[in-house]
């Protein structure tokens, strides 16, 4: 974080960069348009928080808040229902596969339906923006108490073939995988 801290405040000039913006906590999207006022945003990053569960990191197009971001949780919980019912047939088809299979069908079902319903009520999963400006208004953002912080990104070429691994709210050392809650053995 102190990185991106000090390569903000040296940032020269007026010309706007891209830069990815980290949020100290997970937030709704009419939460978004207060935070990130006078940059324009590209994408932000969601995931539903569940605790000790892995679950989906998206990226969604927002170029106009909050409106892009509730159409696309929109979209993703439309998408996390068909997920839960494609775990759901593998189940019905499963009746010979090892237990830990059978049990890994229905977390996926379970953790899809969970998934769906948070995006379905605009949950406050946005966790990062990807957003375009000059530095004084970046540093700006950075002063909200919303941001964690903002790391500039002057070299990029091409946005839509750059790779972005933000930290998650609950991480305060690098970003990583979240530790899944260890499987209750079941009945075999």
């Amino acid at each position: 974080m102190r990185a991106g801290r000090d390569e903000l405040a040296a940032l020269p000039g007026d010309a706007p960069v891209y830069a990815l913006v980290s949020f100290a906590a997970y937030l709704a999207p009419e939460r978004l348009a207060p935070v990130l006022a006078d940059v324009s945003v590209s994408s932000v990053f969601a995931r539903v928080p569940l605790p000790k569960t892995q679950t989906e990191l998206v990226r969604l197009g927002a170029y106009r808040l909050p409106d892009d971001v509730v159409v696309a949780m929109d979209d993703t919980a439309r998408r996390k229902i068909e997920e839960a019912q494609h775990y759901r047939d593998l189940l019905a088809r499963a009746d010979d596969a090892p237990s830990d299979t059978r049990e890994r069908y229905v977390s996926g079902a379970n953790v899809a339906d969970q998934e769906a319903t948070a995006y379905r009520e605009h949950c406050s999963c946005v966790y990062a923006a990807v957003v375009y400006a000059a530095p004084a208004a970046l540093r700006s953002v950075a002063a909200r108490p919303e941001t964690r912080v903002v790391d500039p990104i002057t070299e990029l070429q091409r946005l839509d073939r750059t790779v972005f691994l933000p930290p998650l709210p609950e991480q305060d050392t690098v970003a990583e995988p979240v530790r899944e809650a260890a499987a209750s053995p079941g009945p075999s």
